[in-house]
């Protein structure tokens, strides 16, 4: 519902060394976050209009919440994981 909070779930229990994991909507990047191997976590969050201020990226686990979604946050929510194969 409006107004309502939703976590979408990356699945991940960790993110792992070299790990990317990127968000989209609609096509569109929105938010992101990668590892190195020294365990430096790296995160990105779209500051688009659309969802200025309302986006959460877990660095634990890579899972996106959205906080406070409107009629317009409804579409299709893509989920790409680059991980190193070493």
């Amino acid at each position: 519902m409006e107004g309502d909070s939703v976590t979408l779930h990356s699945g991940l229990i960790a993110i792992q060394s070299k790990d990317v994991i990127e968000w989209r909507f609609d096509g569109n990047h929105i938010a992101q976050i990668s590892s190195t191997e020294s365990s430096v976590i790296s995160v990105w969050i779209s500051t688009d209009e659309a969802f200025l201020n309302r986006l959460q990226l877990n660095d634990q686990t890579g899972d996106l919440k959205i906080t406070n979604i409107k009629t317009t946050n409804s579409g299709q929510y893509t989920l790409k994981i680059r991980r190193s194969s070493g």
